[in-house]
């Protein structure tokens, strides 16, 4: 009938406005200024060093569109380097492959004399509770990057050659727990018995950083969660993301980043209308439900009539009320 059409093309029309939203977010977050804000807020070993110097100087491998407007009003960070990935899909045969939403290299400055580099994976998840635990996932992607090292950056037994690993994982929608929030996970050592004399960058090998979005009221205290929330907000729109971007952070738009930056808006507007509207015909329909069935409990009208009324068979309004019998509702 017309509103199950209705609904089936509402859900298909969400479905592919996600698909369009999840890639304007991963060229995005591929963008090279937005990379080294993420690096510098999100790992210890670029905290101590400014955005602009990380994306000058510690991120390689850069394609460049058109230039920025206005570049020579200060550097800033450029708006039109988007980062040149390391191959986003990870194969073995052994071990299946795996599909980084973005993945590169970051080289800390030389450290006597020599250059160290990082392993940097960035994945956008939308939910924070999709059947597994994002950590979980987030260190199987770490292991990974440090398995396929094997043959290029060491061979054999030259395991001192190994490269640090960096998961970080951007959920925009967490649940309201773990809203505002940034958890890392890591190798730490632990001495049961004895003194250790390892040294700590020998087995600090594997983070998975996962940062929890907020809904950006009111003043927020973390960069990574402001800038971030920034970007990834559903609630401001365009023109205010672009101006706060610029004025606090000094990233120059340019056509490129204000194109994915704006379909991203326009879709994510779009997408929570569509959510609005599914959410208040679900409202209306369990309301229904529990009216009929308060009435038949009530003697008033019989099961058959209730279920007709609802436009569902006897099965499935005796299965509703069981669901509602078990949440107390």
């Amino acid at each position: 009938n017309e509103q199950v059409y209705t609904t089936l093309a509402n859900t298909l029309k969400v479905a592919d406005e996600h698909i369009r939203y999840d890639e304007c977010a991963k060229k995005v977050i591929a963008n090279i200024s937005v990379a080294a804000l993420i690096l510098k807020t999100c790992t210890d070993e670029f905290a101590e060093f400014d955005a602009e110097y990380i994306a000058d100087n510690c991120i390689g491998h850069v394609s460049i569109a058109e230039s920025a407007a206005h570049q020579d009003h200060g550097r800033g960070l450029d708006g039109d380097e988007r980062l040149e990935c390391l191959n986003s899909e990870s194969s073995s045969i052994n071990e299946g492959t795996v599909h980084f939403d973005v993945k590169f290299r970051a080289n800390l400055p030389k450290e006597n004399g020599k250059s160290i580099s990082l392993m940097i994976n960035l994945e956008m998840q939308k939910k924070d509770n999709p059947g597994y635990a994002v950590a979980t996932r987030g260190i199987y992607y770490s292991a990974r990057m440090i398995s396929e090292q094997y043959g290029t950056v060491f061979r054999e037994s030259e395991y001192h050659k190994i490269q640090k690993a960096y998961s970080i994982w951007i959920c925009p929608e967490p649940t309201k727990k773990r809203k505002n929030s940034i958890i890392k996970y890591c190798i730490t050592e632990k001495e049961l018995y004895g003194k250790s004399f390892t040294d700590y960058k020998d087995y600090d090998k594997m983070n998975v950083v996962i940062v929890n979005l907020g809904d950006m009221e009111g003043a927020i205290d973390n960069q990574a969660l402001d800038f971030l929330g920034t970007l990834f907000s559903i609630k401001m729109s365009f023109e205010e993301k672009k101006e706060k971007l610029g004025s606090k952070y000094g990233i120059k738009m340019t056509k490129e980043l204000e194109r994915d930056l704006s379909e991203m808006c326009s879709l994510s507007f779009g997408i929570e209308e569509i959510g609005i509207r599914k959410g208040i015909e679900q409202g209306v329909e369990e309301g229904t439900f529990k009216t009929l069935l308060r009435l038949v409990e009530k003697g008033k009208i019989t099961i058959v009539d209730a279920a007709e009324t609802a436009g569902v068979g006897v099965d499935a309004l005796l299965k509703k009320k069981e669901e509602y019998e078990r949440s107390g509702e």
